[in-house]
């Protein structure tokens, strides 16, 4: 009794337990499927015991932990089965306490070892990975602390149910899905407040294959808005405007929940992570009031607030005033001046900071700061449509260089290109005539937006996409 078992292909294994009498075995068997018969393989290496824990990866099949001989000393050995040679090869040990009685299971070429008991029952769950022999700790079980569990594996998640928790015999049952769950770093909106953006850093994360983003559709239902493979840079620009409209993702309306999920390369699913919630700027006459900022089951991330000004829409913006995170309005007190001429938008500070990244280049600009909508009095709306007044970009995606032109006469205009945080990376001032050259030069590819002024007014706001062949 309370020996351990395990399949390798078409034949299963069991081996060690108590004969019954109180003595510990070490004898292995092999049972085949197809002639129904037992064979007798290799005794276990380990000492004598009882209640280990075993499980398969592949052609090998793993025994470990368990009660020795004399019923006080718990084992953390563990113990590596080669189906093709009928060797045992011992491997490093079980990373956790010493325990009996555990629950076991395999999810690819990950081995999962936990619950169980010394004399006090545990909750503690623990991988092991094949590939370097290494163990790592994982989220607890959610259940009661118990033993005598029973554990399995079905594709890509594990399962663990019943036992004893030394109160009573339990029937709940748990899911385990060993990928983790991404985080977001923080959502912000673009510097043209067309839209929201989405950003996190990847290099936390292994074996991935793309990152899903996904937005609240109706409440606490989240649909999915698109994918960023790996290997590109780690952050999404929501465009999705139809397809699940009225909820359109326009930064400039409300704001927004997003959540981020993992596919991995083996085709397998993370849970969503926790939600972040934009900052959507409203005005008053002068008093702007926002939503907090939210991240899911957290407490607020915000130290405080500043309201920031750009007198004249020229991309030169001043600090009204700040609030404690707190806090969620301000009145500008000079708001009647540059009520027809500025442009309004809320910042966070605190102690976040993300620099997303992608495989071809190692750091892109770190962010540290979430921005609410734009706010103008002299322009209806920042987007698109809206202000682009003739204005024509070709080609556009580019890789070297690109012309701007536009049916106004330019005179002293300036243009600014800015990236999709809203940070300025190239101006051309004293612009004359109908046409602009920009050249890429040291950008690397990606989403910017353009703002070319004149007379303190936006002339055209316009996207730009380099490419990465130069």
């Amino acid at each position: 009794m309370a020996a351990v078992g395990f399949s390798i292909g078409a034949k299963g294994y069991i081996g060690t337990g108590d004969d019954g009498t109180g003595s510990y075995q070490k004898d292995f068997w092999e049972w085949d499927q197809a002639t129904d018969t037992w064979t007798k393989k290799t005794n276990f290496v380990g000492t004598a015991r009882y209640s280990a824990v075993g499980f398969s990866i592949g052609s090998k099949g793993y025994v470990g932990t368990g009660r020795e001989q004399g019923g006080t000393l718990h084992t953390q050995d563990f113990w590596e089965w080669d189906q093709a040679t009928d060797t045992w090869t011992q491997k490093a040990n079980f990373a956790g306490t010493a325990r009996e009685q555990a629950t076991g299971f395999s999810i690819g070429n990950k081995g999962y070892i936990g619950a169980g008991t010394n004399g006090t029952n545990m909750q503690d769950f623990w991988e092991w990975d094949q590939a370097t022999d290494t163990w790592t700790q994982k989220a607890s079980f959610l259940g009661t602390a118990r033993f005598f569990a029973v554990g399995f594996s079905i594709n890509a998640k594990g399962y663990i149910g019943t036992g004893y928790d030394a109160a009573t015999w339990t029937k709940d049952f748990y899911e385990f899905n060993p990928i983790t769950a991404p985080s977001i770093c923080l959502v912000t909106v673009d510097s043209l407040s067309q839209h929201n953006v989405i950003v996190w850093d990847k290099t936390q994360y292994s074996h991935v294959d793309s990152f899903i983003v996904y937005r609240e559709y109706t409440t606490n239902n989240y649909v999915q808005i698109g994918a960023v493979p790996y290997d590109s840079l780690s952050q999404f620009i929501d465009t999705v405007r139809v397809k699940y409209f009225p909820i359109t993702g326009d930064p400039n309306t409300t704001s927004y929940r997003y959540k981020l999920q993992i596919r991995d390369s083996s085709g397998n699913y993370s849970e969503l992570g926790l939600y972040h919630n934009t900052v959507h700027m409203l005005n008053t006459g002068g008093n702007f009031s926002w939503n907090f900022y939210d991240i899911e089951n957290n407490p607020n991330p915000v130290t405080f607030y500043i309201l920031k000004r750009d007198n004249l829409s020229n991309g030169n913006w001043i600090t009204v005033a700040g609030v404690s995170g707190t806090q969620n309005s301000i009145t500008d007190t000079q708001y009647a001046t540059y009520q027809n001429t500025g442009a309004w938008r809320v910042e966070t500070q605190w102690s976040i900071s993300c620099t997303p990244t992608r495989v071809d280049q190692n750091v892109m600009t770190t962010i540290s700061t979430s921005r609410s909508n734009l706010l103008t009095t002299n322009v209806t709306g920042i987007n698109e449509a809206a202000v682009n007044n003739g204005t024509t970009i070709f080609p556009n995606p580019f890789s070297s260089s690109t012309t701007l032109q536009t049916n106004q006469v330019l005179a002293n205009a300036t243009l600014a290109v800015y990236n999709s945080y809203g940070q300025e990376v190239k101006q051309l001032r004293n612009i004359s005539g109908h046409e602009i050259n920009i050249e890429r030069g040291e950008l690397p590819g990606g989403l910017y937006f353009i703002r070319l002024m004149q007379d303190n007014k936006i002339i055209a706001s316009e996207k730009l996409v380099i490419t990465n062949n130069q």
